[in-house]
């Protein structure tokens, strides 16, 4: 979680600047969703792609941290979990129909920054998979993961509401999306309590496995509610 910091300072700076030059036309909300929780701004902008749209600037910051998790499900296995998670996100939202009934409607795209950590270990009340080996609890045997996973990811996603109109008033946005990431986790994996009963060739299986579930596309959903100047 080392470089989150110094990216949402900088971004943070950078959105705060164009804030003020479309003043009339901003929007600030808190932020609840599967990135955790957190602050957004939507700012006007003089972009069109068609005649009567709306593009909007967004940027977000959301994030998580929770200990002694329980029942984080890592490729096959559940596990007892620390997490944490920032991100920070910036793109555009494209509001295309302009009809009343539709006008809430938006298409978003956009990069998202994320960093995101596990370290737990598999809960001893179940049948664990390592590779191809399946172990029961009466076995008493666990593993432990780390995962570590920060990079660049391009988004895209669909939503409704917070349409500017240069009215002051509450407004509420919901979106949902997906994004894939642009760089590899690192995964650790270590045995507990063994005696020989998983191979190093079971162990580098159950490794790869985590890895390749680290590069799947994943899906985010958000909720803001907030206030429109």
């Amino acid at each position: 979680m080392k470089l989150l910091p110094i990216f949402l300072l900088a971004s943070s700076s950078g959105f705060l600047g164009l804030a003020q030059v479309q003043a009339q036309d901003l929007s600030v909300a808190g932020t609840v969703g599967t990135q955790g929780l957190g602050v957004s701004f939507n700012a006007g902008s003089d972009l069109t792609f068609i005649e009567n749209d709306q593009i909007q600037w967004h940027f977000s910051l959301s994030g998580y941290g929770i200990d002694d998790a329980e029942d984080i499900k890592v490729h096959k296995n559940d596990y007892e979990a620390d997490v944490k998670n920032g991100s920070a996100q910036a793109g555009l939202n494209w509001y295309p129909i302009s009809q009343k009934s539709m006008k809430g409607l938006f298409l978003s795209a956009g990069a998202i920054y994320f960093d995101y950590e596990l370290d737990g270990t598999t809960e001893d009340d179940q049948t664990i998979h390592i590779g191809d080996i399946a172990l029961t609890s009466k076995q008493g045997v666990q593993l432990k993961t780390d995962i570590e996973h920060t990079s660049m990811a391009p988004y895209f996603g669909i939503g409704w509401g917070n349409r500017l109109n240069g009215e002051a008033g509450f407004s509420y946005r919901a979106e949902v999306g997906a994004f894939v990431a642009l760089s590899s986790a690192q995964v650790d994996v270590e045995l507990v309590n063994h005696n020989g009963e998983v191979s190093d060739v079971d162990l580098e299986k159950e490794r790869l496995d985590i890895l390749d579930e680290q590069e799947y596309v994943k899906v985010f959903a958000q909720l803001d509610i907030g206030y429109q100047f």
